[in-house]
């Protein structure tokens, strides 16, 4: 079963070692990040990943610490996308190997995990720092929009990279066994109606009421909307007709003027998070 972590370690990570360092240099030179991971767990089970560190990844795959890796797990274990500190779900015994594994041998500590969970499975971005650069935190806990600008910007400059490990995963369900199953309360979720409730206990119910307005499509479009419609139309796979459609319609429903309108009241209502489906 390690040989095809291996296999993935030497064509996918090893071989793109340079192109990676390229890409995740701003981390480095701005934040102290010294390392970055990418990795989609999908519904059947199968797993692509691609890491800046060859060095990391050897030594995770010679010691098999993905058998015991929790974050390692079938797409349904995840209630929600979340942010989540590598430490948070960490048995002991985990701790004691992989985390002071990385710690000492790698200087890699203050683990940060976003996920982005898909109708398609889980989306996994993994960042860490130096040991001694906890000043991480202010980043991770504010100014989160930078580190999602990079996986934007992962995305495009790896996207070349990124289509051949597609075509080339891993079948971790089979590797993993009833592990992969295994039922745990990552990022929990309020849900929905709960999350509404609570808004309008606060008096939010004109916030609440001006959503509801809106179409699932234009939601979307709406809490994108600080993008160009070009851009849009691209991370949507619709045409640029389509966006401008969707947004001056949710003007028209709720009687905004302007894209700048809309743009001040999308970022309100995504804090508040009344722009999910």
């Amino acid at each position: 079963m390690a040989s095809s972590f291996q296999r993935v370690v030497e064509r996918y990570i090893v071989g793109n070692y340079d192109a990676m360092r390229r890409i995740c240099e701003p981390l480095q030179r701005f934040f102290g990040i010294n390392y970055f991971t990418y990795h989609h767990i999908d519904n059947d089970g199968m797993y692509r990943v691609l890491v800046s560190r060859p060095d990391w990844a050897e030594h995770y795959v010679a010691n098999e610490y993905y058998m015991r890796d929790p974050y390692l797990r079938h797409p349904s274990c995840f209630e929600s996308s979340g942010v989540l500190f590598w430490p948070a779900l960490a048995s002991d015994h985990y701790a004691r190997t992989v985390l002071k594994a990385g710690r000492e041998g790698f200087d890699m500590d203050h683990g940060l995990l976003m996920v982005d969970k898909r109708p398609d499975g889980c989306h996994f971005y993994g960042f860490t720092t130096r040991r001694h650069n906890a000043a991480i935190y202010q980043l991770y806990l504010n100014e989160r929009s930078l580190l999602r600008a990079f996986i934007t910007h992962f995305h495009r400059e790896a996207a070349p990279i990124l289509k051949r490990v597609y075509e080339d995963p891993i079948d971790l369900g089979s590797i993993k066994g009833e592990r992969f199953f295994e039922e745990s309360n990552l990022v929990p979720e309020a849900s929905q109606e709960l999350k509404w409730q609570f808004l309008a206990s606060l008096g939010q119910s004109g916030e609440l009421a001006a959503v509801e307005r809106l179409s699932p499509r234009e939601r979307e479009c709406v809490g994108m909307s600080a993008m160009s419609c070009r851009r849009i139309a691209e991370e949507l796979e619709l045409s640029q007709r389509t966006v401008e459609h969707y947004l001056d319609s949710a003007k028209d429903k709720l009687g905004l003027e302007s894209k700048a309108e809309l743009v001040e009241h999308s970022k309100l209502w995504g804090e508040l998070g009344l722009l999910e489906k």
